[in-house]
């Protein structure tokens, strides 16, 4: 393949169902980000644009508690078009993955 269309869709919600934040991205990988096992490996963080830690989308710190992400994975290869016609077939080809997490936030002073 010559490339990979990825895109990620992560909002966050409370345990109560009241959003918070949503991490929206897509990114163009190449081959150069593969692995020694022939694997894309991403690491995602929800990072705050403040020095109090993990923030709502209005900047405000979040507090200790329940949280829920419904994580939206699209992918989209798109082939090298110098290869053979059957190569460029079986690396044309879109993928999705859906996953919900709950995860908890304990906050320090």
């Amino acid at each position: 393949w010559k490339s990979i269309l990825l895109s990620v869709d992560m909002p966050f919600y409370t345990n109560l169902g009241t959003f918070v934040n949503r991490y929206d991205r897509d990114f163009n990988l190449t081959p150069t980000y593969l692995s020694s096992d022939n694997q894309v490996v991403m690491r995602l963080q929800w990072l705050s644009n403040c020095t109090k830690g993990l923030s709502s989308e209005s900047g405000r710190a979040i507090g200790t508690g329940a949280y829920i992400s419904k994580i939206d994975i699209g992918a989209k290869f798109i082939p090298n078009t110098e290869l053979d016609d059957e190569t460029v077939k079986r690396f044309s080809s879109k993928d999705s993955y859906t996953k919900t997490q709950t995860f908890g936030i304990r906050r320090i002073q």
